[in-house]
C-alpha cells in the first residue's frame, strides 16, 4: 500500500474533516446526539436560508423565476410565509431541544429551554433572520432581475409583508396566552397520556400542579393551529383556475411544502426516535401501502363519442382541402414544433404569429400539419385555439394575445395541486379528496382558463380540419409501458404497432379535451405528474403517459411519416414544394471539444451511467432526425422540392444575477440557457420577442434559416 501526498491541500482538507468529526464525537458526548436529534429543523432552516443561493446560482433554468413577483400583495404574502415557515422551525427544534435531555437522556442546554418559553422572545427573531434572505431575494428580483414590478411596488410589498409577519407572530403569542387554550392544554396531555408510560418523557412534565405538557408544546400547538386556518383558506381561496393575476406565486408553496415537512418529519423524529425508528423508511412505506390499498392513480378524462374517427384515407382529403386557395402547383408547409418547457411555447408561437405577420394569412393557410412536443404542444394549442373559420388562420389582432398566452405561467397551479390533494397522498392521506384532483388536473384548468375555446376536443376538431379551416396537429407523448411513442390528433395515420400507437386508434369511441392533449405531451418531468387514461368508458385499454421528448423531442418521427403518406399518394401531381420547418426552443450548441469542467471525478462516479442515458437520448435523436429528413429530400428529389428549415432562438442572457455596492462587483452570473421551468419574466417574455429580431439581422450573411426561409416563400408565391 501507498500513500499519496502529492496533493498536499486535498489531504490537508481530509484531515480537517476528521478532526472535526472527532471533535464533535468528543464534546461532551452530546454534540451529535442534539444535532441528529435536531436533523431536520437544522436542514430545514439551512434551506430556508440559503433557499435563494439554491434557486438562483445553483438551478437557475429550473428554479431561477420562482422569486419573480409581479403583484405587491404577492411580494408581501410571500415574506410573511417565510417569516411563518422560519417561526415553525425554529419552534419544532425548540421542542426537540429543550425536552432532549428528559426523552433522549441527554445533557440539557440552557439556549434551547430558554427558546421554547412561552415568554421567550427568541423564536420571533430567529425566525426573522431566517426569512431575512428570501424576503430580500423576492423584493430585488422582483425589480431589476425581472423587471415585474416598480419601486413603488416593491417597497409597498415590503411594507404590508412585514406587517403581515407582525400580525402572524402576534396571532401565535396571542392564540396561546387566552385562557380557552388551557382547555387545549388538558387535550395535549390527555393525547400524551395515551402512549406507553416509558414514552411520556419529553410530552408531560410532574409539577406542583399536576401532571402538565412539557415545554414549547403549548406554543407549537398555538402555531399549528394559526397555520392550519391559513392553509385550509389557501385550499378555497387559491384553488384553479384563479384568474390572472389572482394565483398564489409559485415560492408560497415551495414555502408552504418546507413548512408542512418541517412539522410532520420534526414531530415524527421527536416520537420515533425514542423508539430507534427510521422515520423516512416508516413514511414511505405508509406511503406506499396507502398508494396500494386505495389503488392511487393520476389519470386523465376519455370522453364518449358517438361517431367513428376518421379513416387514414382522410389525411389526403384534409391536406387537399387546406390547399385549395393555391394554384395549380402547391406548397404544403410543415412545422416541428420542440419541446424545452415554456420557453418552447413562447418561441414556438413567436415564430409562427410573426411568420404570419410578415408572410400574410396565406403562409398559415399553408400548413397542413403542426407536429409538436412538450412545450411546444403547448404553443401549439394556443396558436389553433386562435383560428378563425372564415380565414382559416388567426385574425391579425389575435395574434399578439397568442403569445401572451402560451406565456401565462402556471407553476402556481402546479404548486397548489402539490401542497393539496397531491401531498395528502404522500403522506398516506389518499381518501381525503378535492377539485382540481391533482396537479396535473390544476394545470389543465388553468390552460383552459386562458383559451379563446375552452371546451375544444380533438374530436371535435375533425370537421374543421377536413374542410382546411386548421392544419392537422398532432401532439406527441411517450407510452410509459414500452417506451412507444404515442400520438393524439383528430386524424388517423394508420400507424403499425412498432411505430408507435394513436389515440383514435386505441380509443375509437372516446374523445379527449385539446387541453388535456397537449398536457399529456408536455409531462414536465415531476411538475405534471404521469398519468393513464380514466376507466370511464368502462373495458378500455389502459397505458400511462410521459412526456413526448422521451421518445422525440423535436416532433419530427410524426412529421416524417405524415409527409410520407402524402407525397406517396400525391406522386408530385399537385404538391410540388415542401417547406419543412423546425422550431427549436434553444440555441444551436457546438460539439464540445473538452469537458467543462474536469473535476466531477465523484459526480461522476455516481451519476456517471445517468448523464451519458439523458445526453445519448439527445444526440441520438438529433442524429436520427437529420438523417431521416435528408433521407425524405434524397428519396423526393426531382419530383417534390423539399427544404429544410431550422428556426433555433438565438443565445440570450436569460439569468443575470449582479450584486454591487459603492461601485464595487461582488457577483455578477450570467446564463444564456432559458428557462425549462413554466414560468417566464416580463423581461425573459421581451427577450423571446427580440430573438426573431436577432435572426432577421443575420439577413445580409445568410446565417439565419428564418430569413432564409421568408425568402424561399415570397420566392414561390412570385412564381404563381
Amino acid at each position: 500500500m501507498k500513500i499519496d501526498f502529492s496533493n498536499k491541500p486535498a489531504f490537508l482538507g481530509w484531515l480537517a474533516a476528521v478532526a472535526v468529526l472527532s471533535v464533535l464525537i468528543g464534546y461532551g458526548g452530546a454534540t451529535l446526539p442534539y444535532l441528529f436529534h435536531l436533523r431536520v429543523p437544522i436542514l430545514s432552516g439551512l434551506l430556508l436560508l440559503f433557499l435563494p443561493v439554491i434557486c438562483l446560482l445553483g438551478l437557475p433554468t429550473m428554479l431561477g423565476n420562482i422569486f419573480a413577483l409581479n403583484r405587491w400583495w404577492k411580494l408581501a404574502l410571500v415574506t410573511a410565509g417565510a417569516a411563518a415557515v422560519g417561526l415553525g422551525i425554529v419552534l419544532v427544534g425548540a421542542v426537540i431541544g429543550a425536552n432532549a435531555d428528559e426523552r433522549f437522556s441527554l445533557v440539557g442546554v440552557d439556549f434551547l429551554g430558554d427558546l421554547a418559553g412561552s415568554e421567550s422572545p427568541w423564536p420571533y427573531v430567529l425566525a426573522a433572520l431566517l426569512a431575512l434572505p428570501t424576503a430580500f431575494t423576492a423584493y430585488w428580483a422582483s425589480g431589476p432581475y425581472s423587471q415585474e414590478m416598480l419601486s413603488s411596488e416593491r417597497t409597498r410589498g415590503a411594507i404590508a409583508g412585514a406587517l403581515l409577519s407582525l400580525a402572524f407572530f402576534f396571532a401565535v403569542y396571542w392564540l396561546r396566552s387566552l385562557a380557552v387554550f388551557d382547555s387545549a392544554r388538558q387535550w395535549l396531555v390527555g393525547l400524551a397520556g395515551l402512549l406507553p408510560e416509558g414514552a411520556q418523557s419529553g410530552y408531560l412534565i410532574d409539577t406542583n400542579k399536576g401532571i402538565e405538557i412539557a415545554e414549547g408544546h403549548a406554543v407549537l400547538a398555538s402555531y399549528l393551529l394559526v397555520a392550519a386556518v391559513l392553509y385550509l383558506i389557501g385550499l378555497v381561496r387559491y384553488r384553479p383556475p384563479t384568474g390572472d393575476g389572482r394565483q398564489l406565486p409559485v415560492i408560497s408553496y415551495v414555502l408552504g411544502l418546507l413548512q408542512i415537512f418541517t412539522l410532520v418529519l420534526g414531530l415524527l423524529t421527536f416520537w420515533l426516535d425514542f423508539y430507534r425508528v427510521p422515520v423516512l423508511l416508516c413514511l414511505f412505506a405508509f406511503s406506499a401501502l396507502a398508494y396500494y390499498l386505495w389503488k392511487v392513480e393520476h389519470y386523465y378524462e376519455l370522453k364518449t363519442c358517438p361517431t367513428s374517427p376518421p379513416a387514414t384515407e382522410a389525411l389526403f382529403a384534409a391536406v387537399k382541402a387546406r390547399l385549395t386557395h393555391q394554384g395549380a402547383e402547391k406548397t404544403l408547409v410543415v412545422i416541428c414544433a420542440s419541446g424545452g418547457g415554456i420557453q418552447a411555447a413562447g418561441w414556438t408561437t413567436q415564430v409562427l404569429i410573426r411568420l404570419q405577420q410578415r408572410l400574410g394569412p396565406d403562409f398559415t393557410k399553408a400548413i397542413g400539419l403542426i407536429s409538436s412536443v412538450s412545450g411546444g404542444s403547448v404553443g401549439a394549442l394556443h396558436f389553433l385555439d386562435r383560428f378563425d373559420d372564415g380565414l382559416g388562420a388567426p385574425p391579425h389582432d389575435k395574434l399578439a394575445e397568442i403569445f401572451d398566452a402560451s406565456t401565462k405561467e402556471s407553476l402556481g397551479a402546479t404548486g397548489w395541486g402539490l401542497v393539496y390533494p397531491d401531498l395528502w397522498r404522500l403522506l398516506g392521506l389518499p381518501f381525503l379528496t378535492t377539485q382540481p384532483r391533482d396537479r396535473g388536473k390544476a394545470v389543465d384548468l388553468d390552460w383552459k382558463s386562458h383559451l379563446n375555446k375552452p371546451q375544444s376536443t380533438l374530436r371535435g376538431w375533425v370537421d374543421p380540419v377536413l374542410r382546411g379551416k386548421m392544419p392537422i396537429p398532432v401532439f406527441n407523448a411517450t407510452i410509459v409501458e414500452d417506451g412507444r411513442r404515442y400520438s393524439l390528433s383528430p386524424m388517423s395515420f394508420g400507424l403499425k404497432p412498432v411505430e408507435g400507437v394513436e389515440f383514435n386508434g386505441l380509443y375509437p369511441g372516446c374523445d379527449i379535451d385539446a387541453s388535456t392533449a397537449a398536457l399529456l405531451s408536455a409531462t414536465f418531468p415531476y411538475v405534471t405528474p404521469v398519468t393513464r387514461n380514466s376507466r370511464q368508458p368502462p373495458n378500455q385499454k389502459i397505458f400511462h403517459v410521459a412526456d413526448g421528448g422521451y421518445f422525440d423531442n423535436y416532433g419530427i418521427v410524426a412529421a416524417i411519416d405524415f409527409l410520407e403518406k402524402i407525397l406517396e399518394h400525391d406522386q408530385g401531381r399537385s404538391i410540388k414544394n415542401v417547406l419543412f420547418v423546425q422550431i427549436r426552443a434553444f440555441p444551436d450548441e457546438a460539439p464540445l471539444q473538452t469537458a467543462k469542467d474536469q473535476r466531477v471525478g465523484w459526480k461522476m462516479a455516481l451519476f456517471g451511467p445517468i448523464f451519458t442515458i439523458l445526453d445519448a437520448r439527445n444526440s441520438t435523436q438529433g442524429q436520427r432526425n437529420y438523417d431521416d429528413v435528408q433521407d425524405l429530400i434524397k428519396k423526393w428529389q426531382g419530383m417534390v422540392d423539399i427544404q429544410d428549415f431550422k428556426i433555433s432562438f438565438p443565445k440570450s442572457k436569460f439569468f443575470e444575477v449582479s450584486l454591487s455596492y459603492n461601485g464595487k462587483q461582488f457577483l455578477n452570473q450570467v446564463q444564456n440557457k432559458p428557462p425549462l421551468s413554466w414560468m417566464l419574466t416580463k423581461k425573459q417574455c421581451e427577450l423571446i420577442k427580440q430573438g426573431w429580431l436577432e435572426l432577421l439581422k443575420h439577413a445580409d450573411q445568410g446565417f439565419s434559416d428564418a430569413v432564409k426561409l421568408i425568402d424561399a416563400w415570397e420566392a414561390l408565391q412570385s412564381k404563381r
